[in-house]
């Protein structure tokens, strides 16, 4: 083998390894970058769980307060049997804030999940 031979083997074995090494980094880039998009999906998850929970809470006392209002006038309409239904009426008007409060309270729950 002469010098010329010996270079062009070195270069090639250089040039080999500088490609190893050129993949070798490649896969470490990747897998950083898949690391990176694994630990934003799961920041994302804990932030849905606890959005989640935080409307659960939200929601609660609300709901408690249409509980509370159907039971008060489920008390109030059951002792009288022959109420006339204008009196009927005006307690489902009475209760109509609660319902809206209610209802709008679900479809921002509902749109905050989605």
């Amino acid at each position: 083998m002469n010098t010329v031979d010996t270079t062009l083997d070195s270069l090639r074995q250089q040039v080999e390894s500088l490609e190893r090494k050129v993949e070798s980094l490649s896969k470490q880039l990747t897998d950083t970058q898949m690391n990176t998009w694994e630990t934003r999906i799961e920041q994302l998850q804990l932030e849905v769980a606890l959005g989640r929970m935080e409307m659960r809470d939200e929601l609660a006392p609300r709901m408690e307060r249409l509980r509370a209002a159907l039971e008060s006038a489920r008390k109030e309409l059951s002792p009288v049997p022959g109420m006339v239904r204008d009196a009927f009426a005006d307690k489902l008007v009475d209760l109509s804030p609660v319902f809206r409060q209610v209802e709008k309270a679900y479809t921002e729950a509902r749109e905050a999940m989605t």
